[in-house]
């Protein structure tokens, strides 16, 4: 029996492939350690309130209409401090269920994107600089029915914003 010669040029695809396999690898692996390095190294509020991913937000949604959500921008000077604010008064309130943490540090647009079409119809004013102008939404049978601007850590405006929402 003949021995089938192999061409060189099936080596040549080969070590190509190879080598966009293993680039491919690390540069997925960088873009998952980017997204989720704040949110799991500084925050403090890891542990205490539970990130919901956006590949999750709309089943989260699906499954729990009535929610408080907790907007994090690791990007803002200040986000460390408003994160102690805010995981304070989840535990003093017994708010760790029901509030949640959007970590929009790396993708500001693509959240932007999802809250928009949450707007309820008397909040489209923030429609445009939604992000910009607010840290809490609450959620109310899938649509956010109430903001809390301009951004505060002012915990005692935070209560109250809650109080006024029933969420305490």
């Amino acid at each position: 029996m003949k021995k089938k010669k192999i061409p060189t040029k099936n080596y040549v695809y080969l070590a190509i492939l190879i080598v966009v396999t293993v680039f491919l690898t690390f540069k997925l692996s960088n873009m998952y350690k980017v997204n989720n390095n704040y949110y799991k190294n500084t925050s403090p509020l890891f542990g205490t309130i539970f990130e919901i991913k956006l590949s999750e937000f709309d089943n989260y949604l699906l499954e729990n209409p009535n929610a408080i959500i907790y907007i994090v921008d690791g990007n803002k000077k200040d986000a460390v401090e408003m994160d102690k604010t805010i995981k304070e008064l989840a535990i003093e309130n017994d708010l760790s269920s029901e509030m949640k943490v959007i970590n929009a540090t790396d993708n500001n647009e693509e959240v932007l994107k999802n809250l928009k079409v949450l707007l309820s119809k008397n909040l489209k004013k923030y429609e445009a600089d939604l992000l910009i102008r607010t840290n809490v939404l609450i959620v109310k049978d899938g649509k956010i029915t109430d903001v809390l601007t301009p951004i505060t850590m002012d915990k005692s405006e935070i209560v109250d914003f809650l109080i006024k929402n029933g969420a305490i």
